[in-house]
């Protein structure tokens, strides 16, 4: 249950993170500095939609959170007396599920020129052009060390080092200052916006299929394993 409950309580931070995309700071940012991307109508319409469905699993995990806190020493006494200890369903994992894709979808956009710029301070770099940062897009004025965080408790293996190879190639820092390489282009997207469908379910692991799929990525699907009490995604594919 201890471990149940720290990723039900990490899973929280995460989606409580991702639903506060539109917040006045966001915006005040947004109209001060000129951004190195422009979104397209389509793009708005899939982040509004993404925020209302983020915003659901929030409240969700919250629910769950509250739940295990009350039950955990009631089932750690079930446990000692040799009953069955209690295990997450299927439908309590939906919710985390599309919290952590659309985590994904973040820093995937993040790296596709979700940043804002300052194109009039550059400086050059083995012959490429490097801005300096104002902000991460969705993440604000985070820094490197906060977005390998970040990474670090939404992804592993392969997948993080995808992120890290993102973040080692395209951001440097120079008199305290960060700068960035980050043309647009485009990125993968988990739809994640009429929920999720399990599978391949063990008592460490399980496959998150999205219902809707992407016209120009198809249908997303990531793998997902338990470490250290947390679930963590390890693998995803698009069909």
């Amino acid at each position: 249950m201890r471990k149940l409950f720290a990723c039900i309580t990490v899973l929280g931070m995460l989606a409580a993170m991702t639903a506060c995309g539109n917040d006045d700071n966001s915006v005040s940012r947004a109209e001060k500095t000129t951004s190195s991307v422009t979104e397209t109508k389509a793009e708005e319409t899939t982040e509004k939609a993404a925020e209302k469905v983020t915003e659901k699993a929030a409240e969700k995990v919250t629910e769950a959170t509250e739940k295990a806190a009350e039950t955990e020493e009631t089932e750690a006494e079930t446990h000692e007396s040799g009953e069955e200890e209690l295990v997450i369903t299927e439908d309590e994992m939906k919710g985390p599920a599309v919290t952590l894709m659309d985590c994904m979808t973040r820093l995937w956009k993040l790296f596709a020129g979700d940043m804002t710029l300052d194109e009039s301070d550059t400086i050059e770099v083995d012959g490429t052009t490097f801005a300096r940062v104002i902000d991460f897009g969705f993440f604000g004025d985070y820094n490197v060390e906060k977005l390998k965080a970040f990474i670090d408790i939404t992804c592993i293996d392969h997948v993080r080092d995808e992120l890290y190879a993102e973040i080692d190639s395209k951001i440097i820092e120079k008199d305290g200052n960060l700068y960035a390489y980050n043309p647009a282009r485009g990125y993968n997207i988990f739809r994640t916006e009429e929920g999720v469908t399990l599978s391949d379910i063990t008592s460490n692991s399980f496959t998150a299929t999205c219902n809707a799929s992407d016209q120009m990525t198809g249908t997303g699907s990531a793998h997902f394993v338990l470490v250290n009490g947390i679930f963590l995604m390890d693998h995803y594919e698009f069909n």
